[in-house]
């Protein structure tokens, strides 16, 4: 796998979520699209980070015990995180259906995280997360600066500085950064929803960064060119480690008899990820729903 990874130069995209709960549209009979690219799609196995609950009675006793350091610990050639959870609602459950209880310290496998690969030329690849792994604010500032950028300006946002910054340094080892790419990033101020900007937003130069509702209906990509399709790729799973930290995800408990059965069964556990497009105004960022 090293040989194979060391001549590619890979742009991670990075899918994290907000907590915002969306309600469920009514679309009854509404068929999932993109089925033959999301079983075709290439995948890549790059970079580790917290993912998986741990559930072996016997190692969370060897885990409590452990030296933990930037609530880290290494047990073995496996390494370890813990978190004191914080779901975003009551009734929150883990991927195996065991509930969360709030302010319970919960321990985490770090393990090798897949990534889709939606473009590959040149020798370059540009692949985003399967799963959304962590949780965070498109920006913590929520004013409007003294030059005019909007909190939902994805160059000035804290979310693109976290990327690129303790995301990078945490998911990818000194050997792994090697081969990710700088790329220029293009400004989501001419894809956006709306034109609520009173000024452009400029390019930027990024590792990590999040897609852009343009890229998110490009064909090339692999996605449907329909923003209002059920795409199967456009669907990301939330991480047991992401869930703990309170990353909201839809729940269904849907009929075997429904129309609906096969679509609400894959939309359980599904979350809602930033793009870098600015929202209706400039309070807002755009998203993809969980659908």
């Amino acid at each position: 796998m090293r040989k194979f990874l060391k001549g590619l130069c890979i742009i991670a995209l990075a899918v994290v979520t907000a907590t915002t709960v969306f309600a469920c549209e009514s679309n009854a009979g509404k068929e999932l699209a993109n089925k033959s690219a999301y079983n075709g799609i290439k995948t890549v196995v790059y970079g580790s980070y917290a993912q998986d609950v741990v559930t072996s009675p016997t190692l969370i006793a060897e885990l409590e015990a452990a030296r933990w350091v930037n609530d880290r610990a290494i047990i073995g050639l496996n390494e370890y995180e813990r978190v004191v959870a914080a779901p975003y609602r009551s009734g929150a459950s883990f991927g195996d259906g065991t509930e969360i209880e709030e302010g319970k310290t919960y321990y985490f496998a770090v393990s090798p995280v897949n990534w889709y690969v939606l473009s590959s030329s040149s020798g370059k690849s540009v692949v985003t997360a399967e799963k959304i792994l962590d949780v965070q604010a498109f920006n913590t500032n929520t004013e409007t600066d003294n030059d005019g950028n909007y909190p939902n300006n994805w160059g000035m946002s804290t979310l693109r500085d976290w990327l690129n910054g303790a995301f990078y340094d945490k998911a990818f080892s000194e050997f792994d950064k090697v081969a990710i790419d700088t790329a220029k990033v293009i400004s989501a101020y001419p894809q956006s929803f709306y034109k609520a900007h009173s000024k452009a937003i400029a390019d930027t130069w990024d590792k990590v960064y999040a897609l852009s509702y343009a890229e998110m209906t490009d064909a090339a990509y692999k996605f449907s060119e329909e923003k209002g399709d059920y795409d199967m790729l456009r669907v990301a799973k939330v991480s047991d480690y992401a869930r703990a930290k309170g990353a909201w995800f839809y729940i269904a408990s849907p009929d075997e008899d429904s129309a609906d059965f096969e679509r609400e069964t894959f939309f359980c556990g599904a979350g809602v990820y930033w793009l870098r497009t600015v929202g209706k105004d400039i309070s807002f960022a755009g998203v993809v729903r969980y659908n």
